[in-house]
């Protein structure tokens, strides 16, 4: 602990050890690691031969420990008077701060030393010192209570108002800890009553919050003003009424408190004790004329607020107090609204005993019977209904009692409302009936109900669902059977044109799908983009439905509207078994797509890899034609990182190098998505690693733009040409240095990498790049953003750059044209402009940064880097963006 000898003996009190020790040199200020000096150990365990030993050796008084404390602070903080006398005498400072601004002086008082507070007191110079938080001497003695303290510290002079950093004063501490005694001090000697805190909490205000009847009585004799408020509009009455502290609210009244006084949400004294619960408050304000119907600035009332509460005592004598039952909130709510919506039978008897309205509605239309309908409670629903609420109200929307009954699956009370002669085919605005409601629910109890009061079977709703759509898609058989037998319509269709029979073959419910058909379900029924059944079928993966549906007329090789058929869906979805019945049947193998996919190339991307072998087997092409951008099915294997099936495909003799209409390989594809189990099989097989896309891209500089870090490091092994430039004059170690990518920056420095030749002026390392001179540059953005997912985005502009201003006009593909307008400082090397899109309904503004660099000597392509954030549709987007232009022009100062 860093203790010498001299510290050990100081702190054991061996005062004839201290003196061997000083006379033979030892130094009496050496201190141990937490820096106390022998005097700290002898001052804070009262060694007094001890301590007047290492004084007289020349013991400095005042150093500090490492949080800032000296002897004196110890001694006074122990009650060592004796040692403190010592140290005061050889001048110690009685305000040397510690670490948090505490002095000897204050934690003297805070340990209550009275007498060696006086010493310290009669060498003190500034008794109003301040700790960090700005509390002085005062503020400690009121908050311990220490009245001769208090008045020791007034004598000397202190400031009774000073104010803490938080507008805390002496005698707002007297007050929040009930110290009476130190509160009569403070006030005779002229206290402030009016000074607060921060947040406005006054002294009176802060004897209420604790219940201090007597240092409250003493404020107000003093005073002190009763109808203060503080920054929420609080006062001391409302605290007390909110406590439940009816003596200090007889006394606040009588005092002159305003007894409806509101605070910021308008809340009165009575309602506040309302909501918690105090009917002794309540009951006495009420007496003393509180009006109890004041609500607050949402317009809930007192009696609304002591119904959510749950205080039934409060609500009786409200009623009695003859309060308005039928008051309503700025959202249409009633007391008896609340009490239907929270299940509180015995309320809602009290309200309607009082004369509340029973189908009273809210802003949008609710009455307590829909609203105790939707949250299920029978008892409520049936007492309303007995006391005659209109069971057929329809709220806004077009919603019956009986459809939220049905909608959340509560069948007591949709029985007793059909029962109490509810409209069961009522359909609301969005034309959903309570049948369809509970067919959708699950609620087949209800359902029955419905089906028992003949409830209509063929409606739809707005969007054409239908009760044997929704059944349907359950999977309900014995529910089907009652709605086909009630006539319901087997091949009505939805928007989309899906009928009942989609969504059974979809879900897999075979025995639906069969019942639909007998009832005569269009077996090759298309939707509006041509989907069908069996489509529907395939894609589940249902072989024997598949099976039923061919029996019953569905065309194996139908298309959709974008040349889909049962086997792409079937292949795509890994569905082996349809896949060998459809091709038992006739499928043809290698249908095309829209999009260019055959079934074996779905099965490609996809990896379901016995697919692709039965396909091949029934004569699939492995180089399909008409493929979406020239793609291969290695290509296709690769990009999805289907390695089983790119190793499948080889040894099938798939070409290992075909090109797509990028002029980009399968070995591209990895590079890019930074794959290197496939790379791996494809550099065995002998693919070449230097082949260049059409913009003269090799595997490599992809990897490098992507920040693939492993993939790089596989292509160098290989002996890549880590030199190579692209069209735009860029190599792997441009393109990673540009996209920030360092990692890769560093590994492509050690095998040998070197910045294009045109690239001299630039450097690798991070920092600013050279803006260009007065000039017009015209050219396509390259980026990416999150705003599309982080993918690559382009769009062309034009840029004038003069006498430090931009301009500029652009195009978007995706959103249209644009405008920039910004600034470029030519000798800080960095630029900012504002890039606005021009069409009005477009909500996006760019504010973006960034430099310049040279790609060319002699200015004739440039290009600019830019970072920038903006918002789009209300949501935040942040770019990163490339633009290399063209230099098409200079603009001299005359314009021209």
């Amino acid at each position: 602990g860093g203790h010498t000898a001299l510290i050990i003996a100081a702190s054991d009190g061996h005062e004839d050890i201290v003196e061997f020790l000083t006379a033979k040199g030892a130094s009496v200020d050496c201190q141990d690691e937490e820096g106390w000096t022998a005097l700290h150990h002898a001052a804070s365990k009262g060694f007094i031969s001890s301590a007047k030993a290492l004084i007289d050796a020349g013991a400095n008084v005042d150093i500090q420990s490492k949080e800032g404390r000296t002897p004196l602070w110890l001694a006074g903080g122990e009650g060592c008077l004796s040692i403190a006398k010592i140290l005061l005498e050889k001048g110690a400072q009685v305000n040397c701060e510690d670490q948090d601004g505490w002095t000897p002086l204050m934690h003297c008082t805070w340990k209550m030393h009275i007498s060696i507070l006086d010493c310290m007191l009669r060498q003190c110079k500034d008794v109003d010192h301040r700790n960090k938080e700005g509390f002085t001497c005062l503020h400690a003695a009121a908050q311990r209570g220490d009245a001769q303290a208090t008045r020791l510290l007034l004598e000397h002079g202190a400031d009774v108002n000073a104010t803490s950093k938080n507008g805390t004063t002496a005698i707002a501490m007297a007050a929040t800890h009930a110290h009476l005694e130190v509160a009569r001090e403070l006030l005779d000697r002229g206290a402030n009553l009016e000074l607060t805190l921060q947040d406005g909490w006054s002294p009176l205000m802060l004897a209420c919050q604790g219940g201090h009847m007597e240092i409250m009585g003493a404020f107000l004799e003093a005073g002190a003003d009763v109808n203060h408020q503080a920054e929420t509009g609080w006062t001391a009455l409302h605290k007390s009424a909110w406590d439940g502290r009816v003596r200090l609210v007889e006394r606040l009244v009588d005092a002159g408190a305003k007894i409806n006084a509101q605070e910021q949400d308008e809340d009165t004294p009575l309602l506040m004790a309302a909501s918690q619960g105090h009917l002794d408050v309540v009951r006495y304000l009420s007496e003393k004329g509180a009006d109890t119907n004041t609500p607050r600035k949402d317009g809930w009332s007192p009696l609304m607020i002591a119904c959510q509460n749950d205080h039934l005592s409060i609500v009786e004598f409200l009623l009695e107090a003859g309060v308005d039952v039928n008051h309503k909130s700025k959202s249409g709510w009633s007391a008896l609204h609340k009490a239907s919506w929270d299940g509180r039978l015995r309320y809602v008897r009290c309200f309607v005993e009082a004369g509340s309205l029973v189908d009273s509605e809210t802003e949008d239309g609710s009455t307590p019977l829909t609203l105790s309908a939707e949250k299920g409670w029978l008892e409520i629903v049936e007492y309303l209904v007995h006391n005659g609420a209109d069971v057929n109200h329809k709220r806004k929307g077009g919603w019956t009692a009986l459809q939220y009954a049905s909608n959340e699956s509560h069948e007591g009370i949709a029985t007793f409302l059909i029962e109490s002669g509810a409209e069961v085919d009522h359909q609301n605005d969005d034309g959903w009936s309570a049948l369809l409601m509970a067919s959708s629910a699950d609620a087949w109890g209800i359902v029955n109900c419905l089906l028992e009061n003949m409830a209509d079977v063929s409606h739809a709703n707005n969007g054409g669902w239908t009760p044997l759509m929704s059944v349907s898609d359950k999977g309900k058989l014995s529910v089907v059977q009652t709605y086909l037998e009630r006539g319901a319509p087997v091949n009505a269709v939805d928007k989309e044109g899906f009928a009942a029979l989609h969504f059974a073959a979809l879900r897999g419910y075979s025995e639906v799908a069969q019942l639909l058909i007998e009832h005569n379900a269009t077996a090759d029924l298309g939707t509006r983009v041509g989907y069908t059944p069996l489509q529907c079928a395939g894609q589940r993966g249902d072989a024997n439905l598949v099976q039923f549906l061919v029996d019953h007329g569905a065309a194996v090789n139908h298309v959709s509207d974008k040349n889909e058929t049962a086997l792409h869906f079937a292949a795509e979805c890994g569905r082996l078994e349809v896949v060998i019945l459809l091709l038992q049947l006739g499928a043809t193998v290698d249908p095309v797509c829209e999009q260019g996919f055959t079934p074996l190339s779905e099965a490609c991307w996809t990896g379901h890899q016995s697919v692709t072998e039965k396909l091949l087997e029934h004569g699939a092409s492995l180089n399909p034609s008409g493929m979406m951008g020239g793609l291969s099915l290695l290509q296709l294997a690769t990009d999805g990182g289907r390695s089983e099936i790119v190793q499948w495909l080889l040894e099938k003799g798939a070409a290992l190098d075909a090109t797509d209409d990028n002029s980009e390989t399968a070995m591209h594809f990895a590079a890019w998505s930074g794959d290197l189990s496939i790379a791996d099989i494809l550099s065995g097989k002998g693919a070449s690693l230097d082949t260049q896309n059409k913009v003269g891209d090799t595997p490599l500089i992809l990897a490098a733009r992507e920040g693939h870090k492993e993939m790089v490091e596989f292509l160098l092994q290989r002996g890549v040409d880590v030199g190579h430039q692209n069209k735009t004059r860029h190599n792997a170690l441009s393109a990673a240095h540009e996209l920030g990518h360092q990692d890769v920056v560093d590994v492509l420095l050690k095998h040998g990498a070197a910045r294009p030749a045109d690239e001299d002026a630039r450097e690798l390392a991070p920092g600013p790049i050279p803006c260009p001179p007065d000039g017009a540059w015209s050219g396509s953005w390259k980026g990416t953003s999150n705003r599309e997912e982080d993918k690559e985005f382009r769009m062309w502009n034009r840029l004038v750059f003069k006498n430090g201003e931009i301009n500029g006009f652009g195009h978007d593909d995706e959103v249209g044209d644009y405008g920039v307008r910004g600034t470029f400082d030519a000798e800080a090397q960095t630029c900012k402009f504002k890039k606005v899109y021009l069409e009005p309904n477009i909500d996006e503004h760019h504010e973006m940064e960034g430099g310049f660099e040279l790609v060319t000597k002699g200015f004739c392509i440039a290009c600019v880097v830019v970072q920038g954030t903006g918002k789009r549709n209300g949501k935040a987007v942040t770019f990163r963006m490339r633009s290399e232009m063209k230099v098409m022009e200079f603009v001299d100062d005359n314009g021209q």
